[in-house]
């Protein structure tokens, strides 16, 4: 579907008829949402652990202490710390490591799984999709980079071709997410060289580690984990700020509220509505507060 949109232009349509305070809305609502989860990933720990709530605040102050010196790898450097922290709290888990990997495997669904993953897939996650993978994530290259900012068809075509060439090996559904952006931009990359960079070293590790290198996610230390996450929220969150209006602040903010309360869908659907009566409203009426 997202394909199909990007081949015929439809998309374009689409991008013009969602107004950007619900664009911002949802960037607001979804990284909020980020940055919560980084939190109560942090509170999950305990005081008295290495991986706990004072490795949390000492990582918040390095990245808040380098956030200023653009060319400084804080994520990279935070990311080697949290596996220094892992080799030394639970060196099991790299004792257990094995080389290798299984290679390719085709994987062709059956009738009754199509129709599953339509009904149950597809279709719940096409405004998600449409809206935060795709028009969301290219108005934020386009705040983030302004001379640089990527168009909605190549971007829908992007998403389109990557799940229909990975779905026939077994490949999880992937977006180009506004949240992944936020945090790359957050952290330093300034370039598309930084993600071949990612995706190369992500393939590597695929390539010698295998299905065993799921082990290393599973214990990399929470609080680190939690830090990153929420800094790549907060970044996501901030272009809301350009709805300088009263009602455009006021639709970003419903979205984002129906995005946290709900889900995504729900709360483009809210703000789609208030903008749809707000407008029939008539032009806003000046009070003593606009000057």
């Amino acid at each position: 579907m997202i394909f199909l949109l990007g081949a015929t232009g439809l998309i374009g349509v689409i991008e013009r008829w969602v107004p950007h305070p619900v664009v911002r809305g949802i960037q607001l609502g979804v990284g909020l949402k980020l940055l919560i989860k980084g939190v109560s990933m942090i509170h999950a720990t305990s005081w008295t652990a290495v991986d706990g709530p004072i490795l949390a605040a000492l990582a918040t102050g390095f990245v808040l202490l380098t956030s200023r010196k653009s060319r400084f790898p804080a994520a990279l450097t935070l990311f080697a710390g949290g596996i220094a922290v892992m080799l030394w709290t639970r060196p099991d888990t790299f004792r257990a490591l094995t080389l290798g990997w299984s290679g390719f495997a085709t994987v062709v669904p059956t009738a009754a799984e199509w129709e599953k993953g339509i009904l149950w897939g597809t279709v719940p996650q096409i405004p998600l999709t449409l809206l935060n993978s795709v028009i969301a994530v290219c108005a934020l290259s386009g705040s983030l980079y302004p001379t640089r900012g990527i168009r909605t068809a190549p971007m829908a075509l992007s998403v389109g071709l990557m799940n229909l060439i990975g779905c026939w090996f077994g490949a999880m559904p992937m977006c180009h997410g506004a949240g992944g952006l936020a945090g790359q931009h957050r952290f330093g990359a300034r370039t598309g060289g930084s993600v071949v960079m990612l995706g190369a070293a992500k393939i590597a590790i695929a390539i010698a580690l295998g299905s065993s290198a799921a082990a290393l996610l599973a214990a990399y230390p929470l609080s680190v984990l939690g830090v990153l996450l929420a800094f790549a929220g907060a970044e996501l969150a901030l272009p809301a700020r350009d709805c300088g209006s009263r009602d455009g602040f006021f639709l970003a903010v419903l979205t984002a509220g129906g995005c946290l309360g709900f889900n995504t869908a729900v709360g483009v659907t809210m703000g789609l509505a208030a903008a749809a009566l707000l407008t029939y409203a008539g032009p806003t009426i000046p009070t003593e507060s606009d000057g």
